[in-house]
């Protein structure tokens, strides 16, 4: 398996926030319960690239929010 990403860690919370800023939203963003226990474990995610960039010679190319503007306008269509 080859991980692909950014390779810099991102709390989970803030690319919700990241997201909903992206798409334009501007209600308000919840946390009523508890995380579950596999939530509150993973605060946050990183992918490890080393053996794309060693294989493949591949280096990410788009920032975070680059990358979630292409995925909101590829979900829901460019408005």
């Amino acid at each position: 398996m080859i991980n692909i990403g950014r390779g810099e860690a991102i709390q989970v919370r803030d690319l919700v926030w990241r997201l909903a800023a992206v798409a334009g939203f501007r209600g308000e963003v919840r946390e009523d319960s508890a995380p579950s226990a596999r939530s509150a474990a993973v605060p946050w995610q990183l992918a490890d690239t080393t053996l794309a960039r060693n294989l493949l010679g591949w280096e990410p190319r788009r920032s975070v929010d680059e990358a979630l503007r292409e995925l909101w306008g590829t979900t829901v269509g460019d408005r």
